[in-house]
């Protein structure tokens, strides 16, 4: 199918796709958070090791709404489940929405223990939103008693080109900088 024409951004994708998507980065997703468990307190109550620098203006989380070590981990507990949830495909929307909070909590929160990889999968999150990935292979599937076969396309579609446009615009920012004429990628990668 053309990717200049209207089926393919408007038309259906296979339902498993999105199911296997899902479950995919629901999983690492899941992983990272139980990782992160353990340095919870250091990394995010008030006690820790990166105390409270003042007001955040614009920007906001649910860790202001309590940083003390039990609130912190609460707020993990939270998290835990959402991404569990989305995983398994529960209330999917839902906690696709409650996922991304937590996800997006936890960079503003303290962005020195995020990647760049972190930012992206956020992102995929939000995309989540507009695409159906509890239709099949999902707890929802099952409480409805019916699992569909396709999905509409455009929110599929949006977080392919995403990623495509994320790759090439790191490739031509590596290629300007001379990462390949060189060949100190790693190098300047590591000093930075």
């Amino acid at each position: 199918m053309s990717p200049f024409s209207r089926a393919y951004w408007f038309g259906t994708v296979d339902a498993r796709l999105a199911a296997i998507f899902r479950i995919g980065l629901g999983l690492i997703l899941f992983v990272d958070c139980l990782d992160l468990f353990g340095s919870r307190e250091p990394f995010f109550a008030s006690t820790g090791i990166f105390p409270d620098f003042g007001p955040m203006d614009h920007r906001w989380s649910i860790f202001q709404l309590g940083r003390s070590p039990a609130a912190v981990t609460a707020w993990f507990a939270f998290g835990s489940v959402s991404l569990l949830a989305f995983t398994l495909g529960l209330f999917t929307r839902v906690s696709t929405v409650l996922a991304w909070i937590f996800l997006a909590s936890l960079r503003t929160q303290n962005p020195w223990v995020a990647t760049g990889g972190d930012y992206v999968a956020q992102t995929l999150v939000i995309f989540s939103l507009f695409t159906d990935l509890g239709a099949t292979w999902s707890l929802d599937a099952v409480r409805r008693k019916a699992s569909r076969s396709t999905v509409p396309a455009l929110g599929w579609r949006l977080m392919l080109v995403h990623v495509a446009i994320l790759y090439f615009v790191t490739a031509r920012l590596k290629v300007r900088h001379g990462w390949l004429i060189e060949g100190d990628g790693v190098y300047q990668a590591l000093v930075i």
